[in-house]
């Protein structure tokens, strides 16, 4: 992903309250509430953490999650991820290291993930 073309939050920065773009979003701050991103993809980095849920086409959490994620294409949960709740994607890949505490469904189609996404 090019960070350029991207919404950076950045440390120690804090977002409370549902967020929309029209472009990739980088979180190395923190969000708390919905994160938007119907056509693009939602990076958590390595210090970043999200309290809420992700919408996007593509999802990488490398940092800290508590909500659901809502991936149309697909989840990537890294290595130094630490992931708690839901994981709805048609597709999930789980990096050795990474650590999930809840429920991941990857029998949720493309059409349903996106319909979910686009609310």
């Amino acid at each position: 992903m090019d960070s350029r073309k991207a919404t950076v939050v950045e440390e120690p920065t804090l977002i409370q309250g549902d967020v929309r773009a029209e472009n990739d979003v980088i979180v190395h701050g923190r969000i708390q509430g919905t994160l938007r991103l119907p056509q693009h993809t939602a990076t958590v980095g390595p210090n970043g953490s999200v309290e809420g849920d992700i919408y996007a086409r593509r999802i990488r959490v490398e940092g800290a999650l508590k909500g659901k994620l809502y991936g149309q294409e697909g989840v990537v949960i890294a290595q130094t991820a630490r992931v708690e709740g839901t994981i709805l994607s048609p597709r999930v890949a789980l990096a050795e290291g990474g650590r999930i505490m809840g429920k991941v469904d990857t029998n949720v189609s493309l059409e349903s993930a996106e319909k979910a996404s686009s609310r």
